[in-house]
């Protein structure tokens, strides 16, 4: 496992601050390392604190956007909100500024429709999210996009032993 990696999952773990040993040791690896790897992080836009008892990371640095595009194998940037109205309309508002290849995610959505534009709740806790992409396909085949990545989403899930089932052809449900 990459260093980087271990030291995120490894500040994640813990409540609080973990001192420079601790991780040095507890990774296999120097105390140098730590640091370098540490400012490695801060450089990809992640909230690493040091204080006087070790290194902490004050909010989970997974659930950001650079720990959900951190190791993503793809060519896309990610835009994390707290909260947001709509991530697509969010990502229509990225697609009219030119936009490409965004991933937004937010952990709750405030403005949420669904079919025949019912609203919907998306309460905070959840995955939510819309890509943005300029495929080089023609225009008739744009369609087949949504319930590709539906799919593609349902499959990856269950490949990660969470649950999860497509509801319509654009909405994964998923729990556990």
């Amino acid at each position: 496992m990459d260093t980087r990696r271990a030291l995120l999952d490894a500040l994640a773990a813990d409540d609080g601050p973990v001192s420079g040993p601790e991780l040095a040791e507890s990774l296999g690896v120097s105390r140098a390392a730590v640091w370098k790897a540490v400012e490695g992080l801060r450089e990809d836009g992640f909230a690493v604190e040091s204080a006087s008892e070790g290194y902490v990371a004050p909010e989970d640095p997974g659930y950001s956007g650079p720990g959900i595009a951190f190791g993503l194998d793809a060519p896309y940037s990610v835009e994390y909100r707290d909260r947001v109205g709509s991530t697509n309309e969010r990502a229509r508002e990225l697609a009219g500024e030119g936009a490409a290849d965004v991933a937004v995610v937010a952990d709750e959505q405030t403005g949420s429709r669904g079919r025949l534009d019912r609203e919907w709740v998306a309460p905070s806790g959840g995955g939510w999210g819309s890509v943005l992409t300029r495929p080089d396909v023609p225009t008739a085949r744009a369609p087949l996009f949504t319930p590709a990545a539906a799919v593609a989403t349902t499959d990856a899930r269950r490949q990660a032993c969470v649950h999860g089932a497509l509801k319509w052809r654009n909405h994964v449900l998923g729990w556990g």
